[in-house]
């Protein structure tokens, strides 16, 4: 079986340019009962004077953007 993964949030400072948009995408598929493969995009969006990172990975301006990807393989014992 597989099975995708979304999320997206949204961060809205009031009265501010500080604005974020975030978005999750994965995707699992089981190899057998036990095994696993994965994959993860983040994305972060940051909006004009925002400077948010994402999983330890830090934007060096305002309005800089960041994005992460992962893939793996779990096993369960």
């Amino acid at each position: 079986t597989s099975r995708a993964i979304a999320g997206a949030v949204w961060r809205n400072v009031q009265n501010s340019a500080r604005d974020q948009v975030a978005v999750t995408l994965g995707y699992d598929y089981d190899l057998s009962k036990r095994t696993t493969l994965y994959g993860r995009l983040l994305l972060l969006n940051n909006k004009d004077v925002s400077a948010v990172s994402l999983g330890g990975v830090t934007t060096q301006n305002g309005g800089d953007n960041a994005q992460l990807w992962g893939f793996g393989i779990t096993h369960r014992f």
